[in-house]
């Protein structure tokens, strides 16, 4: 799939004069589809991660570390926790899962 999207780009721009961006969820294999096709077609294209995705696998990832009916995990402070730090990782120019970057 992955591979159709970056062609119908390059249908639609052969010169690659304009901007790209592409809306990504954040799944690591997604994004290691995407960055290898980047890498093939040297492409520079601006990722942007859907956060609200970001907060789901976060929350998810909650239920691994309490016990089930746990408050800490149910309520999204876990899923809390985690986000704040990975936004501000951005800014001090760090990468991470939440960023908004250019490949």
């Amino acid at each position: 799939m992955t591979e159709e999207v970056f062609e119908e780009a390059r249908r639609r721009d052969p010169e690659g004069k304009r901007p790209r961006a592409m809306l990504i969820d954040g799944h690591e294999g997604q994004l290691g589809d995407i960055q290898a096709e980047i890498d093939r077609s040297e492409a520079k294209i601006t990722l942007i991660v859907d956060f609200i995705h970001v907060l789901e696998y976060l929350s998810k990832a909650a239920w691994r570390f309490f016990a089930l009916g746990d408050e800490a995990a149910g309520s999204g402070r876990y899923a809390s926790s985690r986000a704040r730090p990975a936004m501000w990782a951005q800014a001090c120019g760090a990468v991470s899962p939440c960023a908004i970057f250019s490949g």
